[in-house]
């Protein structure tokens, strides 16, 4: 989706209405992940300039029309200042460190107020090594304390030694 919204917006009228088409827009993922396989090895990121463009022409004129939004630790500071979400409901936070990840719950006022909103959780913790924190604790609690409309909270630690293979 990144991609599409760096190269459609202002082409032309034709298409802006694609790239901004609301079934397209409800659900905005805003990471460079393709599939489960790159999610455990996922070393790209969205293109500096790239992501500056879309947090400043497009998320401003579609903000009020997501529901979902996806977003990854090198981004979220951007896309979240890029604008409000009114009527989010669903935020996935992918690939994030776990001390990172704590220290935006704990200081950023905007994360804090997006996600009292919110009824869905998606958390994907990279870690390097395999055991759960006392971080990990504290994130948790941390997260219901303050997702007082929390119905579903997936979260989920990622590890570099978990092995996947596709389907055949």
């Amino acid at each position: 989706m990144v991609d599409v919204l760096h190269s459609f917006v202002d082409v032309n009228q034709r298409f802006n209405q694609l790239a901004f088409d609301s079934l397209y827009i409800h659900d905005l993922n805003m990471t460079t992940i393709m599939d489960i396989s790159s999610l455990y090895d996922q070393t790209s990121l969205i293109d500096p300039k790239v992501l500056s463009r879309i947090c400043e022409k497009v998320l401003p004129r579609i903000h009020d029309q997501i529901y979902k939004l996806t977003v990854e630790e090198y981004s979220i500071n951007q896309i979240l200042l890029a604008s409000n979400y009114p009527k989010i409901y669903s935020l996935s936070l992918v690939n994030f460190h776990e001390v990172i990840f704590y220290q935006y719950l704990m200081d950023n006022l905007i994360l804090r107020n997006l996600i009292k909103q919110i009824t869905h959780l998606n958390i994907d913790i990279k870690e390097t090594t395999e055991h759960c924190s006392e971080i990990g604790s504290k994130i948790f609690a941390l997260i219901l304390s303050l997702c007082k409309k929390l119905i579903v909270l997936n979260f989920c630690y990622m590890f570099p030694t978990r092995n996947y293979s596709p389907p055949l």
